[in-house]
């Protein structure tokens, strides 16, 4: 069975709860939905509550995140690193990244350890196409 984890995030806390198009529960409910559609188990769920994604290293996000008491990217790394999922479910890309390079960085890493996205904005994103996704994907400012 393809085993998948929703990434939810936010950049400003207004949309942390609020019920419209980009807030936290309905990036999680549009995932849950789509995971039950595909017949897909969830793993887990990854939440991003109000923070800026604009930054050049993984590194440095996590360590800034870590230090406001938020671990999902450190879980992300960990669920990378150890194969724990096929399919990462998120709404867009700006979703873990608003800078191209952070963007790419965890595309490739998620494909290179032979896993998938599922954006909801651009379809299944795999080995065959995550190049198109990366270079042609626009990263708001």
């Amino acid at each position: 069975m393809t085993r998948a984890f929703i990434w939810a995030a936010v950049s400003i806390t207004a949309q942390t709860e609020e019920a419209d198009k980009d807030s936290r529960p309905l990036q999680i409910a549009k995932g849950e939905a789509l995971a039950a559609h595909m017949g897909w188990e969830m793993v887990t769920r990854l939440e991003m509550p109000g923070h800026s994604r604009r930054y050049l290293r993984f590194d440095e996000l996590a360590n800034d995140t870590r230090a406001q008491g938020i671990d999902a990217f450190d879980r992300l790394q960990d669920l990378i690193v150890h194969h724990s999922f096929d399919v990462l479910i998120c709404r867009d890309a700006d979703r873990f990244a608003r800078t191209q390079a952070l963007h790419a960085y965890i595309v490739e890493s998620i494909i290179d350890a032979g896993r998938a996205l599922y954006s909801l904005a651009d379809g299944m994103i795999t080995a065959s196409n995550y190049r198109v996704f990366i270079d042609c994907r626009a990263i708001p400012a």
